[in-house]
């Protein structure tokens, strides 16, 4: 019973440690932005299954079969461009909805790690994309829209 309890202690005393070389934060999130960009690539790459046996042999000398199995899921995958360089989304609801060569506008949030003394930008959380026309494209230009308003 001693032994439970010293290793209790020890836990909550690593984990009580971990916290306090982490820090504490809170997130907050900017209201929602706007960039425009261009769908460069859309990915499809199907879900991929597998099963093989292995054998071996021990440091002593004892033969070893192993199975094994592996099981890949399937990607939808949209690649972005915008003024910043390319970015990644997979998601199957915007991988759907995407084409090659489309002039979109991204919606996205910044993540922020928020303390006492300090506010970091850690990422950024993508919302949606709207297909821009060319008419449309030529009206934001025309009212200032650039990245980040």
């Amino acid at each position: 019973m001693k032994t439970k309890t010293c290793s209790l202690l020890t836990h909550f005393g690593v984990s009580t440690l971990i916290v306090l070389l982490a820090g504490c934060y809170r997130v907050e999130y900017s209201d929602e932005l706007t960039e425009q960009a261009e769908i460069t690539e859309v990915v499809y790459t199907p879900s991929l299954h597998g099963s093989g046996v292995g054998m071996g042999m021990t440091a002593g000398g004892s033969l070893v079969v192993t199975n094994n199995s592996v099981s890949i899921p399937e990607v939808h995958a949209v690649v972005f461009e915008c003024q910043h360089g390319k970015f990644i989304i997979k998601r199957k609801d915007m991988w759907e909805k995407a084409k090659i060569g489309m002039k979109v506008l991204i919606h996205y949030k910044e993540v922020f790690h928020v303390t006492d003394k300090s506010r970091e930008l850690v990422k950024y959380n993508f919302l949606d994309f709207t297909e821009v026309t060319v008419n449309a494209a030529a009206e934001l230009a025309a009212k200032g829209l650039k990245n980040g308003q």
